[in-house]
């Protein structure tokens, strides 16, 4: 019988060490950002959704109240501070807490709670014991917010008269902040409709001072869009 050979192992050369490492970082490298960009397309989608629910209420809000938008509070009203009460008129409409005023993307700097390009959305008396804010901008154009008929802010305008309700836009993640923090979902941000579309669009698509922040009617920005019609 043969003896058994025993074969020596002295492991891995500090070479072939130095390679394997180098194909781990640059693989690690190519797969980091697809993960990145993977989950903040997850936080859109979701912003996406929280935009959506927030344009059912509003449909059934106008429905409830005679075809009409949201009255006007704005911050010179009083009660102060910042009586914009739109979480008071829609959250009836929303089930569960008031996450869907959230976007996932929000960060400290530009949440609702923390910055004036938000609306910090309050009410005179707080909201379930607690003073509630929104990250959402909501579209405050008086062409929306106020029926001149009546004045305001007892009651918001009749959407019988605005021009075009595919392109009113309700609410959108920012407005005015400044770049890139204005720019919440991979260069733009999420636009709510009055049809209850959803849209992502980049910044220069909606802004005041671009030429191609226009709406098929020649309105501009995207506060204007869509609402610019005859009183008469």
């Amino acid at each position: 019988m043969k003896p058994i050979s025993h074969r020596s192992f002295s492991g891995f050369t500090l070479l072939e060490l130095l390679v394997v490492t180098a194909i781990i970082s640059l693989l690690m490298a190519l797969i980091t950002p697809s993960f990145a960009r993977a989950k903040e397309r997850g936080r859109q989608l979701k912003c996406a959704s929280n935009l959506r629910n927030i344009g059912m209420a509003t449909l059934i809000y106008i429905d409830d109240n005679n075809g009409r938008y949201f009255p006007l509070h704005s911050w010179s009203d009083s009660p102060p501070p910042n009586t914009y009460m739109i979480l008071s008129y829609l959250k009836p409409y929303i089930s569960g807490e008031y996450d869907v005023f959230h976007c996932p993307s929000a960060t400290q700097s530009t949440s609702g709670a923390n910055t004036q390009w938000s609306f910090q959305t309050q009410t005179p008396a707080p909201l379930d014991g607690q003073i509630r804010y929104t990250d959402y901008k909501i579209n405050d154009n008086t062409a929306l917010t106020q029926d001149p008929v009546v004045g305001p802010p007892a009651t918001g305008g009749p959407v019988v008269r605005f021009k075009d309700h595919g392109w009113v836009v309700v609410a959108l993640d920012l407005d005015y902040a400044p770049p890139p923090q204005w720019q919440r979902h991979s260069g733009g941000n999420n636009l709510l409709f009055l049809d209850g579309h959803v849209e992502w669009k980049a910044a220069q698509n909606y802004e005041a001072g671009y030429a191609t922040a226009v709406d098929p009617h020649g309105e501009t920005p995207f506060y204007n869009w869509g609402v610019q019609a005859s009183w008469q």
